[in-house]
């Protein structure tokens, strides 16, 4: 019940088991551990998992740059979708959110972390109508206001290696719409 990927889903699920028929009560101590369970007893585990999870997006944020450089539509469109359901995960369980359907993230999380987020989601996810430049441009937006939230996880994950942290900070600094442009990133005014 503290495997971080499962908690946000699985114990509202459990929670709510009705009465079954079963003579063991096995069902009857499934519920009781799923209600006894918490964010907090899993505090550490969901932690290192989240700056895991987001520092190990960097490498797939580099991949879509150098996609939407090389004019690789197809595999820019793959990258920003794999982007955008991994920060949506990582946030939900970042914020302790319990969805019971991994499909009600999409509607939780910019719920909870406001406008920003909701409108570069929905513009990564192409709800916006953007177009396949800017739908990436807002999935790597994401990346950016992911890092930013998840900053203080980064410290504490002692799995994590620095060097993955490093990049996942220095990546979300960037300016997306020069960086796919142009052969040297530089730094964002806005990061």
């Amino acid at each position: 019940m503290c495997d971080p990927e499962l908690l946000g889903t699985h114990v509202p699920g459990l929670a709510t088991l009705r009465r079954s028929v079963e003579p063991d009560g096995i069902a009857a101590g499934i519920k009781q551990q799923a209600l006894d369970s918490g964010w907090e007893r899993a505090k550490t585990q969901c932690d290192e998992w989240v700056a895991a999870n987001v520092t190990g997006l960097a490498e797939k944020v580099l991949k879509l740059v150098a996609s939407l450089r090389a004019g690789d539509d197809l595999n820019a469109a793959v990258l920003r979708s794999f982007l955008v359901h991994r920060l949506v995960a990582a946030l939900a369980i970042h914020r302790r959110l319990l969805c019971g359907s991994e499909s009600r993230l999409w509607g939780m999380v910019p719920r909870e972390l406001g406008a920003r987020w909701s409108a570069a989601q929905a513009a990564a996810l192409g709800i916006s109508g953007d177009d396949l430049q800017q739908s990436c441009r807002s999935a790597l937006e994401l990346f950016k206001l992911a890092v930013h939230e998840v900053r203080e996880v980064f410290v504490v994950a002692s799995s994590v290696r620095r060097t993955d942290c490093s990049l996942a900070q220095w990546a979300s600094g960037r300016s997306w719409s020069r960086a796919c442009q142009l052969s040297s990133w530089e730094s964002s005014s806005d990061s």
